[in-house]
C-alpha cells in the first residue's frame, strides 16, 4: 500500500527528485576523490525547500556514512593503536553530542553561558 504525503510541501517533484539525486551522486564522488562535496549537496537540498535544518542533518548523516565506511577500508593501512584511536572515538562522540544539544536554542544559550563564563 503506497503511502500518501499529506502536506503537499513535504512532497518532491519527479524533477527534484533527479536533481537530488544528480547532486548527491556528484557530491558523493566528490567526497570519495578530494572532499567537499557538501558544497554540492547542501545547496541542491536548500534549493528544493528543504529547511536548513533537516538539509544540514541530512547532509551530515551522508557525509558519516562515507568517512565510516572510509574509515573501515583504510583501517589496516592507518596504523593507529588502541591506546590512541579509542581517545579518538570517544571524544568524537561526546563532541557529537554537545553539538547536537548546542542546536536546541535553549540548550545552547546554556552552553554558551556555561563556557563564556569560563
Amino acid at each position: 500500500m503506497r503511502r500518501r504525503i499529506r502536506d503537499k510541501r513535504l512532497a518532491l517533484t519527479l524533477a527534484q527528485v533527479i536533481f537530488l539525486f544528480a547532486a548527491g551522486a556528484l557530491g558523493g564522488a566528490l567526497n570519495a576523490v578530494a572532499g567537499g562535496g557538501s558544497f554540492i549537496a547542501f545547496p541542491a537540498l536548500l534549493f528544493t525547500g528543504v529547511g536548513p535544518v533537516a538539509a544540514n542533518a541530512t547532509n551530515t548523516l551522508a557525509l558519516w556514512v562515507g568517512v565510516t565506511a572510509s574509515g573501515g577500508a583504510y583501517r589496516k593501512h592507518l596504523n593507529i593503536s588502541k591506546r590512541v584511536m579509542v581517545p579518538l572515538i570517544a571524544t568524537s562522540i561526546v563532541g557529537g553530542l554537545v553539538g547536537r544539544d548546542a542546536t536546541d536554542q535553549d540548550a545552547g544559550r546554556r552552553l554558551f553561558c556555561a563556557c563564556s563564563r569560563g
